[in-house]
């Protein structure tokens, strides 16, 4: 008994600690003393168990007295509660030894009992040795967990099937599981400690069935095996049966368990209130108010640290359950990990190192024991000591299985410290082959920033690789995470975070920079929200925006600027880079403040903000200034390039070369040229001047079709040659100057078209060479379409690659080329759209050149290259030659369309053109052109084509083409021949302004004529709508009249139906009035009596002969009215005449009853056969005595209630009373007479007069008349006395 006392006891302990309470509490068996039996006289000696020290005499006093088994076990389990379990062990092995030869009962006990203290022990016991203990002196659980198996196997050899044992086993299996992940790792861990489990599950089963379910701590273990297999309803409904079994068990608390299950499948609220009640039946449970801590921490995370619940939660959490359950029992591992979790967000390391190792060597859990090793991982993270920390995350993760499951903290910890290590190809692969088996959005939120980190490096590294894969699966990654954000039906939910959207801008800058800039924008509203909470600014001052902003990070606000100057919204991205401005010098004097700080306190300088302020200042002032002579502020572009210069890096190139280049632009032939040339001087090696000075060589130069004497062709060499032969930018400058020669060579001979075809193909290798070294690159892309357009004619080919081409370089030259490959394919009005968007684009940057350059994010930038033909322009007027080709399409429309609209916004164009160049003969003479092909047209067109205004300004267009042509002849050197230009002029004088007076007077004669047809057509138009008007109108009135007729009509109908009304109504009255009479008693009015009526003819031959004998003759009348059928006539008699008494001894004729169907809506509450006989809409009755027979009007079979007005229906006396004699008589009536159960078909109208056989004496019998029809169709006759004088 005490063995197993002992054994529920041990057992208990794994559910954890409470203190006494009442008779549940474990040891409670254990007595205070003992007595223990001497002599053979029966003497007894006490001995106190509650002082205990050595047990070597209380052994000898045993072994001389020869004492029984249970006094052994007794001063065991009495060490044993006073935690001596050595000595326990010791008194259990003397008796061991004395009862070896002993009943096998005996020592089945005492190693049972030595094997709960083994297990006992090895609860107790630490998980690993710690540093510099010794393996002799400290002993671990797996060493007690062996000892405790070699007494299971003692045990079992002396009987298998012993009870004890199979509970004992459970529990042996049960801590086995829990050291599996200790000693191996990974799959092999995993096998073994689920086979233990299922062990532990089967002995459990075997206990509770051994003891036909009435084993509680058998089915607890069973719930915890299946609790630890993950089989948490199984375990939940375990636990379950256990309370139901047992309400009042506390030590173990099945409600914990129970808690712990609701936990693990998502009912916390549930789980507290389990561990609630656990507390409110023992409340010094120290694993209930360690739980509740944990749920009261787990709710504050919910809010934000300011919020009220937070601290509440925490507070509560932290200082009430944990604090508590710490002082109820310092050694609970659950307790000491959840503390050091709180020690190590204070950073209060050395408590939580204690803490933290007390959890891992107390815990019979594996998961608490990876708590407190990851727990341990993240302190050595932080102080640096990176291979301590690998260790315990390895630790941490092969404690919850390792390899396939582990601990995803842990396994994030190993992987942060791999990318601070720089291994980001072994962070990725552990990354992967997580994500493989898990898709968390931890996950994928890591391996998309690594995807991310990686692309960055290898485009700086080598700009050639290609990462498309690597972009793609960064970007749906790190999108997957974004959507997550936005998805309120998710299961997980996660924050936004910054640093995602960070990555996806950048990943998006090149490739879709809309959708860069929206993740700029998610950026700044999260970092405005932060702002808000930090520094509660008054969101009502003038400047709240401009607080806000200042504090947010300077490099937003710079790449957001960088966009807007992108698309061309320069206020916009000035207003942006002076943000970023401020907020730069602010964060300045934030950093000098802090560093100062630091010095004072002497603390360390490595945690302070070390963002590198100078750099940005000059990268953003550069952008600043840039964005400054974009919108024409040259002065202040000037200031801001110099103060970089003067204040802050006087070697800055970039800055240079800018105030060159507007130098060069405000003085072109003075003092621009100078500075230019002092820029490249001063650095002539920077491959940026370089490319700047090639522009200048470009736009300064002679046109020349010798390459040896081109300037630009030799600094574009020197530099190829002499820096960089993968200069970018002189590889294309060479391949323009090519293409350019190429264009103008002459080819009228073979030699000349293989000459200038060989030009051409210079010009592709040199495009080609850029396109080798950067296949993105658009100005070599426009090359190549421009000399498949002029060398080959392949114009599709060439449209798809400027199509291309425009969504990168947003170049007037683009949409300019765009325009003229359009026109060559004949498509017209988007070759129109082009040119128009090159001319608005080219208004739009009257203030910038041609050169201009884009910000950048660095501090570097890069020239324009080739416009359409390799040139750019330094004038601020509308370029002409885009203007000609805008009237050029506009004139191939016109003739193409025939139409003179088109060829006069084709004339208007040129003469805008010519405006630019007044002195130019080649456009004067295509005004000229224009003019007299719109004679052409204008003669060529029917009347119906075009107006006498045409005609008019076509001729005097004429003559002053005319005019001109003649002037062109004259110049020294004309488009045209002379004798050409003196021809057609001569022509135009004669034949064509011949031919322009007859269509002028064909024309005015045509529209003369014209005018009158139309004069006339409007009058009969007009006419003809005043007769539609009139016939409109005489339908109106037609239709007014009508509709006043049908109103009267209405209103007379009306009047009508109201006079028939009242007629009924009065009708109905005075048949009301007629069927009422005055009580004489009571002098009210009363409605009139029914006269009794007699059975007549009806009664049946019983009856009758009942009637011979007594005398009287009985009257019966059937009630048509009554729901059930009955018959209600009230029964009178008086004495037989002699002449009566003779007529009632006639044989009776036959009588038949004519009958009716009804609808079944009439019989409610009636029986069916009696309905079918007596209750329709009209009876038809054969009098046997009358001989009087006057016709009965009967409804033919199907005629509707009209044919029933006058059909007369016997109506009873309304009494209700269906039970007297006369009911009794009308049944045995109709069963004497079967020939009634068949109807008859009704005869032809005639009527016979109802009688009725009333008794003389009645003086009070009135007449009676029927009511008024009812809405069923239903009328009755009226029923009179033979006496009656109405």
């Amino acid at each position: 008994m005490a063995a197993a006392n002992a054994n529920a006891d041990v057992d208990a302990a794994l559910n954890g600690d409470y203190d006494p309470l009442a008779k549940y509490t474990r040891w409670h068996n254990a007595p205070i003393a003992v007595d223990i039996p001497i002599g053979s006289e029966g003497e007894e000696v006490e001995i106190n168990l509650q002082d205990l020290e050595d047990p070597t005499e209380l052994c000898q006093l045993l072994e001389n007295e020869k004492a029984e088994r249970k006094f052994w076990v007794t001063v065991a389990l009495a060490y044993a509660k006073q935690s001596q379990l050595d000595y326990a062990l010791d008194v259990l092995e003397r008796g061991r030894t004395i009862f070896e030869k002993g009943q096998p009962k005996d020592r089945l006990s005492i190693l049972s009992c030595m094997s709960w203290i083994y297990l006992l022990k090895s609860r107790q016991a630490p998980r690993t040795l710690g540093e510099g203990q010794d393996p002799a002196e400290v002993k671990t659980k797996e060493h007690y967990l062996k000892e405790a198996t070699n007494i299971m196997n003692s045990a079992t050899r002396i009987n298998p099937a012993y009870p004890p044992l199979f509970l004992t086993r459970g529990v042996l299996n049960l801590l086995r599981a829990s050291l599996a992940t200790s000693t191996k790792t990974g799959a092999a861990a995993e096998t073994e400690r689920t086979d233990a489990l299922n062990q532990a599950l089967k002995s459990f089963d075997e206990a509770a069935r051994y003891s036909d379910g009435r084993n509680l701590l058998a089915l607890m273990g069973r719930a915890r095996s299946l609790y630890l297999l993950k089989r948490y309803a199984q375990a939940l409904q375990t636990y379950q049966q256990v309370l139901s079994k047992m309400p009042e068990l506390h030590d173990p608390d099945p409600r914990i368990g129970i808690g712990a299950c609701m936990w693990q499948m998502g009912y916390h609220e549930h789980a507290q209130n389990a561990w609630e009640r656990a507390l409110s039946l023992n409340s010094k449970s120290s694993i209930a108010h360690t739980l509740l801590g944990i749920f009261h921490l787990r709710e504050s995370g919910k809010y934000p640290s300011d919020h009220e619940k937070f601290q509440s939660n925490y507070k509560r959490g932290v200082e009430y359950h944990l604090k508590t359950a710490y002082t109820i029992d310092k050694n609970q591992p659950l307790n000491s990990a959840a503390f050091s979790t709180y020690f190590f967000n204070t950073k209060r390391f050395e408590v939580m190192e204690p803490l933290a190792k007390k959890a891992i060597e107390r815990t019979d859990v594996n998961a608490i024991a990876s708590d407190g090793w990851y727990l341990r991982a993240r302190k050595e993270h932080v102080l640096g000591n990176y291979q301590l920390a690998i260790d315990a995350y390895n630790r941490a993760d092969a404690a919850r299985g390792g390899q396939n499951a582990g601990y995803f903290p842990a396994k994030f910890g190993l992987i942060q410290l791999m990318l601070q290590s720089g291994d980001l190809q072994g962070a990725k692969f552990r990354l992967e082959k997580m994500f493989e088996r898990n898709k968390a959005l931890e996950i994928m939120t890591l391996l998309g920033c690594i995807y991310a980190e990686d692309i960055f490096a290898t485009q700086k590294a080598n700009p050639k690789e290609d990462k498309t894969v690597d972009v793609q699966k960064a970007l749906r990654m790190l999108e997957n995470v974004r959507k997550n954000w936005k998805d309120d039906k998710a299961k997980v939910k996660m924050k936004p975070d910054s640093a995602v959207l960070l990555y996806l801008a950048r990943l998006y800058e090149n490739s879709n920079p809309i959708e860069s800039e929206k993740c700029l924008a998610e950026v700044e509203s999260i970092q405005r929200d932060v702002i808000m909470d930090e520094f509660h600014f008054d969101a009502m001052a003038e400047d709240f925006t401009e607080q806000v902003q200042e504090q947010m990070p300077p490099q937003l606000h710079n790449n957001i600027g960088c966009f807007y100057y992108r698309e061309e919204a320069y206020e916009q991205a000035l207003q942006r880079f002076e943000i970023a401005l401020n907020a730069t010098l602010k964060l300045h004097e934030k950093q000098v403040e802090e560093r100062r700080k630091a010095e004072e306190e002497n603390e360390n300088a490595e945690e302070l903000d070390l963002t590198d302020t100078d750099a940005l200042v000059t990268t953003i002032s550069y952008n600043l200034a840039r964005t400054q002579e974009a919108l024409g502020q040259r002065e202040d572009a000037i200031k801001t390039y110099e103060g970089l210069l003067n204040k802050r890096h006087s070697d800055y190139t970039d800055a240079s070369a800018r105030l060159a280049y507007i130098a060069l632009q405000q003085a072109p032939q003075d003092d621009g040229p100078k500075k230019m040339q002092a820029m490249y001087a001063a650095d002539y090696g920077h491959p940026e001047v370089r490319a700047l000075m090639g522009w200048y060589y470009h736009s300064s130069k002679k046109k020349t079709s010798n390459l040896a004497e081109d300037q630009e062709n030799r600094h574009y060499k020197h530099t190829l040659q002499g820096y960089d032969k993968h200069d970018l930018y002189s590889l294309v400058g060479m391949g323009n100057i090519h293409l350019n020669l190429a264009r103008d060579m002459p080819r009228n001979t073979d030699a000349e078209k293989e000459k200038r075809m060989k030009m051409y193909q210079k010009a592709y290798e040199f495009f080609d060479k850029v396109l080798q070294l950067d296949k993105f690159n658009a100005y070599a892309a426009q090359g190549v379409a421009v000399a498949l357009c002029d060398d080959k004619k392949s114009y599709s080919e060439a449209l798809q690659i400027l199509i291309k081409v425009k969504d990168t370089v947003r170049d007037i030259s683009v949409f300019q080329n765009l325009g003229h490959v359009y026109c060559e394919l004949k498509q017209y009005q988007r070759s129109i759209d082009n040119y128009e968007t090159a001319l608005k684009k080219q208004i739009q940057a009257r203030n910038t050149k041609a050169g201009a350059q884009k910000p950048v994010n660095g501090d570097s930038s890069e020239p324009a290259t080739n416009g359409v033909n390799g040139t750019s322009k330094l004038d601020h007027k509308e370029d002409a030659q885009l203007l000609a080709c805008l009237s050029r399409v506009w004139f191939l429309k016109g003739k193409h369309d025939k139409s003179i609209l088109s060829l006069t916004t084709s004339l208007d164009l040129m003469k805008r053109a010519l405006a630019t160049q007044s002195d130019s003969p080649h456009l004067r003479f295509n005004v000229a052109f224009i003019q007299f092909q719109i004679v052409q047209l204008v003669n060529s067109l029917q009347e119906t084509e075009r107006t006498l205004d045409d005609v008019t300004a076509a001729k005097a267009g004429l003559e002053e083409a005319i005019v001109t042509f003649e002037e062109i002849a004259q110049v020294k050197n004309p488009p045209y021949p002379k004798s050409a230009l003196e021809q057609r002029a001569a022509m135009s004088k004669g034949t064509m302004m011949r031919q322009l007076e007859r269509s002028q007077q064909q024309q005015g004669e045509y529209e003369r004529s014209n005018e009158e047809k139309l004069r006339e057509a409007k009058a009969r138009r007009e006419e003809e709508l005043r007769a539609r008007a009139a016939a409109a109108q005489r339908r109106q009135e037609e239709e007014e009249a009508r509709d006043a007729e049908r109103r009267n009509r209405r209103e007379e109908l009306v009047r009508e139906a109201a006079e028939l009304a009242e007629t009924y109504r009065q009708t109905h009255l005075s048949k009301e009035y007629a069927d009422m009479t005055t009580d004489e008693e009571t002098g009210e009015r009363v409605k009139r009596q029914k006269r009794k009526a007699g059975g007549g003819g009806r009664g049946s031959r019983k009856r009758k002969q009942r009637d011979d004998e007594d005398g009287f003759i009985e009257h019966d009348e059937d009630d048509d009215g009554a729901s059930d059928g009955s018959h209600r006539g009230a029964r009178d008699r008086t004495p037989l005449s002699d002449e009566e008494e003779e007529t009632e001894k006639r044989p009776a004729k036959k009588r038949k009853r004519l009958e009716r169907k009804v609808p079944k809506a009439t019989k409610s509450g009636a029986k069916k056969e009696k309905e079918g006989k007596f209750k329709s809409q009209a009876v038809v009755v054969d009098s046997d005595e009358s001989e009087e027979e006057e016709a009965v009007a009967t409804p033919r079979s199907g005629a509707g209630s009209e044919d029933l007005v006058d059909a007369p229906t016997p109506v009873g006396d309304g009494d209700g009373d269906g039970d007297g004699d006369g009911d009794v008589s009308m049944r045995q009536a109709d069963a004497d007479d079967g020939d009634r159960d068949e109807p008859v078909a009704a005869p032809k109208r005639q009527r016979k007069q109802l009688r009725t056989i009333a008794d003389d004496e009645d003086d009070e019998d009135e007449d009676e008349r029927a009511p008024p029809p009812s809405s069923a169709s239903k009328f009755a006759t009226r029923v009179v006395d033979d006496d009656d004088d109405e």
